[in-house]
């Protein structure tokens, strides 16, 4: 692979623009590397990927190489010889619906939450409070160090993430959040030449990545990307249209333009700062 690794960035409507734009892109990659040559086109959901795949053998008559994967399946290929090594198995969505009633029933009277704990759609409202926290990156620790001591919710929200953590590494199970974790953390091991992964990079084989469709991340998630687009030439497909619906999206998409242009991406974003407060959190 060349030293200077192809990113860029494509923006306009999702039909015709991306459209086009993807076919072009990946029949040039099939003429360039050969039909079969391995490529990741990363989409939100199965049902976008199956549509595109359809388009892309449409128009191509054959899309033979290109593994076509969400985030999450991203994620498992990433990590899956880590946790299969370590036993770990993923929590499916009634576990984690179940893990919270067990979490709402043991809180102690004395938690800012007690009062609210039997309340119709509290259990609901706590995973998905700790499902955003954990796509965020942060630890039990940095949301007691991101408030003041006296900071009672914040104290609390930490106490029920670090025993919805406790409770999951007990029973040897793995959420959708700490699969991206572990996913991003073995990048990281790799790029720094500290990786103990015996079976390889799962992606070393891989020529390009195709990313279609997304106009917001998560934390884990764009960094998922912006470390993989450092060992893999790079094209994302990013609806944008000039209305004013779209002024948030061009605000986010020149935020990203700048991580994934910059030549060496060598400033990542860094997790979290532990010392700013959240939003919302005044």
């Amino acid at each position: 692979m060349p030293s200077a690794i192809e990113r860029r960035i494509v923006f306009g409507d999702f039909q015709p623009d991306l459209e086009d734009a993807l076919a072009s892109a990946v029949a040039a990659h099939r003429h360039e590397r050969g039909p079969l040559a391995p490529a990741v086109l990363l989409v939100g959901s199965n049902l976008l990927g199956l549509y595109l795949t359809r388009l892309l053998a449409r128009r191509l008559g054959a899309v033979g190489g290109l593994r076509v994967m969400t985030f999450l399946d991203l994620a498992r290929t990433l990590a899956r010889a880590e946790i299969d090594r370590e036993g770990l198995r993923a929590i499916p969505v009634a576990g984690e619906r179940l893990l919270a009633r067990v979490l709402a029933k043991a809180l102690p009277d004395t938690s800012y939450f007690a009062s609210i704990a039997r309340t119709e759609g509290f259990e609901e409202a706590i995973l998905a409070t700790l499902r955003d926290v954990r796509d965020a990156g942060l630890t039990p620790g940095d949301l007691r160090r991101c408030f003041p001591k006296g900071h009672r919710k914040a104290r609390d929200l930490a106490d029920v993430h670090e025993r919805y953590e406790e409770k999951l590494k007990g029973a040897r199970l793995i959420d959708r959040p700490g699969l991206m974790a572990r996913a991003l953390a073995i990048l990281e091991r790799d790029a720094a030449g500290t990786s103990t992964q015996k079976d390889g990079q799962p992606f070393a084989g891989m020529t390009r990545l195709f990313v279609y469709g997304f106009y917001d991340f998560t934390w884990l998630q764009e960094n998922l990307l912006l470390r993989l687009a450092r060992i893999l030439p790079t094209a994302i497909f990013f609806p944008y249209r000039e209305t004013p619906a779209f002024e948030f999206a061009r605000t986010r998409a020149r935020v990203f333009w700048t991580q994934v242009l910059r030549p060496r991406l060598r400033n990542l974003r860094r997790r979290p700062s532990p010392c700013r407060p959240l939003p919302g959190s005044v």
